[in-house]
């Protein structure tokens, strides 16, 4: 990308002005050439500057496209997290409902048995360390059944 030389023009309308004045005071014909040599470079640098100008702007309308194609890619992407999330909170919604259950159907088993091995009442049934205690309460309860029995043969 060529770079943009205005900060030559000051430069170029200072030495006009200062050949004109010359012209002015000693009438040499050679100051023609030199302001049609000073008329070209303007118009060079004036190309340069129109150049310049349609680079920036076709730099503009692609940072518009990269801009509009970057919204595309997010508005692709929510639908697709937003479904994972969805599906995530589906599966710890049924974990929750299956371990519901699970201590359900312990508490109930649990409370069926608990009169034969004369086990303590079960506390806490919702929370997760239910069945573990539970399962120890049996476990103590059979195993004080066993020491009976083989103490009554």
């Amino acid at each position: 990308m060529s770079k943009c030389n205005c900060y030559v023009i000051p430069n170029i309308m200072s030495r006009l002005t200062e050949l004109e004045q010359k012209q002015k005071q000693t009438n040499k014909p050679n100051n023609e050439k030199l302001i049609k040599e000073l008329d070209q470079r303007e118009q060079a640098l004036n190309e340069r500057l129109e150049r310049n100008n349609q680079k920036t702007q076709q730099l503009n309308e692609l940072a518009s496209k990269l801009v509009e194609e970057m919204k595309l890619l997010d508005e692709v992407k929510a639908p697709e997290s937003n479904a994972q999330l969805e599906e995530q909170q589906k599966t710890i919604q049924n974990m929750d409902k299956l371990f519901k259950t699970t201590t359900n159907f312990f508490a109930q088993m649990y409370n069926g048995v608990k009169p034969y091995y004369n086990l303590p009442e079960l506390t806490d049934v919702d929370k997760p360390t239910a069945i573990l205690s539970g399962l120890e309460h049996i476990i103590r309860g059979v195993g004080e059944m066993a020491a009976q029995l083989s103490g009554q043969e």
